[in-house]
């Protein structure tokens, strides 16, 4: 499935709709697009924490990857949208994102590709208060999460 702008605005305003097939997310992260940012950054919107899962998704891998899975225009796009979106949890990422480029030995696979930032503690690394763990760039390990499911609680 590729989905269209309006059907993926549905989907994602649908509070009780399920992804339509395994690793959507995945395939979602493969296709960046503004409206992520509009959808991470809208408290209305039932699938938020989802699309800022894959946000942070798209940047973590991108850096880890050196801009091999995203081009840096497309990332820049992302966060300029970020910046204007305005949201607490989308400014938190994009200066987390900033903040990684600068920096991209401070990668940590599980906050960034593992959802970890992504939580009701989103200050909190993901396992606790245990160290960071942070992967060397150019690892062969991809950066896959572990797959979340939708139910009708936000």
């Amino acid at each position: 499935m590729n989905p269209d702008d309006q059907g993926l605005r549905e989907w994602a305003y649908d509070p009780v709709a399920v992804e339509p097939q395994q690793d959507f997310d995945l395939l979602l992260a493969t296709i960046p697009q503004r409206s992520y940012v509009e959808f991470a950054g809208d408290v209305a919107c039932p699938k938020a924490d989802y699309f800022l899962r894959i946000l942070y998704l798209i940047v973590g891998d991108a850096v880890r990857t050196d801009y091999s899975s995203d081009c840096r225009n497309t990332i820049d796009d992302l966060l300029q949208a970020g910046r204007a979106q305005g949201s607490a949890s989308v400014l938190a990422w994009v200066a987390r994102s900033e903040r990684l480029m600068l920096r991209p030995e401070e990668f940590d696979f599980d906050l960034w590709c593992g959802g970890g930032f992504v939580r009701p503690e989103r200050d909190e690394p993901a396992h606790g208060n245990r160290p960071q763990q942070t992967r060397a760039l150019g690892s062969s390990r991809p950066c896959y999460h572990a797959a979340w499911t939708w139910t009708s609680d936000p």
